[in-house]
């Protein structure tokens, strides 16, 4: 299925390239917020295993580890070349779980209440491009969700950008973007990733996280801050200022979401 309309280009030569694929595991190896964030959605899922849906499964890191827990997991990418390594690792620990090429943002292929469990990891919700995008990603995540059901993602903090060299004058300079129309608040490029050039990411505040999740009306259980090395929780004062990205679990109501009825033919 191609992706809808909206993404940014260079977020699809992203899952276009071959070669980021190939390297991406090579990459990040040891990265420890990988550990943080897979002990974060295990405590908050807790209890007896279910079905799970990753958005934005790159390799099949969360596939593969809820896949030995149990769960009954279904992976989903923009990348092709992504899945085939996640494909590819769950042949060789001798796990199963099903692998989807498709957009987070349209969801159709998979029934209101289909999952226990959505989660979004590594920034996935950074990908999204425009307000529509991330409105429509959640409304559909929340859709897919059973009524009770739990949803985990991680961004990037837009303030922890103030405690790096020239962080106020990023600042500075994304206020007056946004002020001439140039760009949104949040938005920035990594300037040369594996050959993209430009590569797009939304980084979000806490308060901007938390609204879009309660659009999607999912109840927010837990914020959590990460330090530094993102090894666990930010402590202290101002720790959404000065977080190093944020994870979020929320829930949806026990009534439940799908979609809106169709109105009646004399309407």
């Amino acid at each position: 299925m191609s992706p809808i309309e909206g993404h940014h280009p260079t977020v699809l030569a992203y899952a276009a390239s071959r070669k980021i694929a190939e390297i991406y595991d090579e990459e990040h190896e040891g990265l420890p917020l990988f550990k943080t964030d897979t002990r974060f959605i295990e405590d908050v899922l807790g209890g007896r295993p279910g079905r799970l849906l990753d958005l934005g499964c790159g390799t099949g890191r969360h596939p593969a580890h809820f896949a030995r827990l149990g769960w009954r997991v279904t992976g989903l990418d923009l990348s092709p070349h992504m899945l085939a390594r996640a494909r590819a690792r769950l042949e060789k620990e001798g796990l199963a779980a099903d692998l989807v090429e498709g957009d987070l943002c349209d969801l159709d292929r998979f029934g209101d209440a289909s999952f226990d469990a959505a989660i979004a990891m590594f920034s996935t919700l950074g990908i999204l491009a425009t307000p529509a995008l991330r409105r429509r990603a959640l409304a559909e995540a929340a859709r897919v969700l059973a009524p009770g059901g739990v949803f985990c993602c991680h961004v990037h903090n837009r303030l922890h950008n103030l405690r790096s060299r020239g962080g106020w004058t990023w600042v500075v300079r994304c206020c007056a973007s946004r002020l001439f129309g140039r760009a949104r608040a949040g938005d920035e490029v990594m300037r040369d990733y594996q050959g993209v050039q430009d590569l797009y990411l939304h980084t979000y505040t806490a308060g901007e996280l938390v609204r879009l999740v309660r659009g999607a009306e999912l109840g927010v259980e837990r914020l959590m801050p990460l330090d530094e090395d993102r090894t666990g929780p930010l402590r202290g004062p101002f720790a959404t200022v000065r977080a190093n990205g944020f994870l979020l679990a929320a829930r949806k109501p026990r009534q439940g979401i799908g979609r809106p009825p169709t109105a009646p033919p004399d309407a």
